[in-house]
């Protein structure tokens, strides 16, 4: 029996009327949500500090956030690796005295015979064809001359020629100390080796500065994104963007986040990084002397992970391909090894796979979460999944009991008004949870309802006749991460 709600009682005017409603089955999964946020320091463009803009297009960024910039950079690799998501960008002014990070290239030699070399600037190749008979000098005014011709890389950085030798003195366009973590190098390849020619690099130092994000944070504060990408990695800004991502985890904010950063650093510094994290709904995505940017990397790895999960919260990402970072990864010399990976991932940290195509994929996606509030190791929250899992589940339950019993009245389990329309019991509301259960174990994300869903305990608060209170067990479903076992040849 159903209430009308536009038909009045009282209405004698003979005829027949009909209202007509929308009623959730109770069968079907609500469309979670899909909201990217990326914060970063703003160094030009025609917006304006601490303003969300949303981006559809990455010939936007550009224009946007500053030509050559790190924000810009970031966005524009989101956007390829998640070009059907909604996308917001929030800048934070740099600060009024940070330092550029400079760096240089010294060509050694002369040439004996003709070639091209070319300078590798954060994973934009600076190709520089040069004769036969070319001199250290000589090739510092061909690559400076190069410079122009590669839009990208001009952005970025200046060269200048050094007055006393035939360095070439980098200069990044932006300030900050994250410009220290720009790669600079000289290619290896085979077909970039000119015979004759050496180069030593120099690489980006002295950057300075690091902007406070509290105010975006603060800008966006009521905005619910599913997915946030940071920028940078200074340990005061982490601080505060964990914090963030916690208060939105909480009960009484429900707008669940999860952070993704990039991080350019050697093995120690990963594990310097990551003992001062301890965030379950944080990852990082470290990497030892890439070619890349660790916040393009970051902000792929928030595109491919936000979409992923959004799809189906628990399934592991495992060999998921990270849009935009092929051939940019580490030299094999310089990847972390197996023994190093394991270590990572124990203390927080993501890790990935280089293929001989120089596709980058992820391995293992792990929040940066160890300990528990007495310090005591704890996988709890680990993987990824179980987090994203978590907030899936939260979400599909409030949005079902927000839609479908949100004029309810409330009786005790056996009150003749039980069955009444428009009533609900403790009883009643038990069996609906464990029919939802039954629902999200349909779609792969939790198992076991049948054991753990009569566990659950729906009450009437005593103190509180308008009150429900329940408690309800779930177990999210496992991932297939190792397979061990012994094969046994018959001899």
């Amino acid at each position: 029996m159903s209430v009308l709600t536009q038909i009045p009682d009282n209405w004698n005017v003979p005829g027949s009327n009909a209202e007509v409603v929308a009623i959730r089955t109770g069968t079907t999964l609500t469309a979670m949500p899909l909201r990217i946020l990326v914060i970063g320091q703003l160094s030009g463009g025609l917006v304006q500090p601490l303003v969300p803009i949303p981006v559809t297009d990455p010939s936007q960024p550009p224009a946007l956030f500053g030509p050559g910039t790190r924000l810009a950079r970031a966005v524009v690799k989101l956007l390829n690796a998640a070009p059907y998501a909604q996308i917001d960008v929030i800048g934070v002014a740099s600060v009024q005295d940070a330092l550029a990070a400079t760096a240089s290239v010294l060509p050694v030699g002369t040439a004996t015979g003709a070639g091209t070399f070319a300078v590798v600037v954060g994973g934009v190749r600076v190709p520089v064809t040069v004769p036969s008979g070319t001199t250290a000098a000589q090739a510092q005014a061909a690559l400076i001359a190069a410079l122009a011709t590669v839009t990208d890389a001009a952005n970025m950085v200046t060269m200048t020629a050094d007055a006393t030798t035939a360095t070439v003195n980098v200069a990044l366009k932006e300030k900050g100390a994250e410009g220290n973590n720009i790669d600079l190098r000289v290619s290896s390849a085979l077909a970039d080796q000119v015979p004759g020619l050496s180069f030593t690099v120099t690489p980006f130092s002295g950057g300075g500065g690091a902007p406070d994000i509290e105010d975006a944070l603060d800008a966006v504060s009521n905005t619910w994104y599913t997915d946030i990408c940071l920028g940078l990695t200074d340990t005061p800004n982490l601080t505060e963007f964990t914090a963030e991502l916690t208060r939105r985890y909480g009960a009484m904010v429900r707008k669940d986040a999860h952070g993704y950063i990039g991080f350019r650093g050697s093995y120690a510094d990963t594990l310097t990084l990551l003992q001062g994290l301890n965030c379950p709904y944080l990852c990082v995505l470290p990497a030892n002397n890439p070619r890349w940017s660790p916040w393009e990397a970051g902000a792929v790895f928030c595109g491919i992970a936000a979409q992923a999960s959004n799809n189906d919260p628990a399934r592991q990402m495992r060999d998921l391909v990270l849009t935009g970072l092929e051939a940019l990864g580490p030299d094999d010399g310089d990847l972390f090894t197996e023994e190093m990976r394991n270590v990572i991932l124990g203390q927080g940290g993501t890790t990935f796979n280089v293929g001989q195509d120089g596709t980058v994929t992820l391995e293992r996606s792990v929040t940066s979460y160890k300990t528990d509030a007495n310090d005591l190791p704890d996988t709890s929250w680990q993987d990824i999944m179980t987090v994203k899992t978590a907030t899936r589940v939260r979400y599909e339950f409030r949005t079902y009991t927000g839609s479908g019993w949100a004029t309810y009245k409330l009786a005790d389990d056996g009150s003749p008004l039980s069955m009444a329309d428009g009533v609900i019991t403790p009883s009643i509301a038990k069996a609906e949870w464990i029919a939802q259960c039954k629902i999200y174990e349909a779609n792969g994300w939790i198992e076991n309802v049948d054991t753990l869903g009569p566990q659950a305990v729906f009450w009437r608060d005593p103190d509180n006749r308008n009150r429900m209170l329940y408690t309800a067990p779930i177990q999210v479903i496992g991932s297939l991460i190792r397979l061990d076992g012994q094969i046994q040849v018959e001899v």
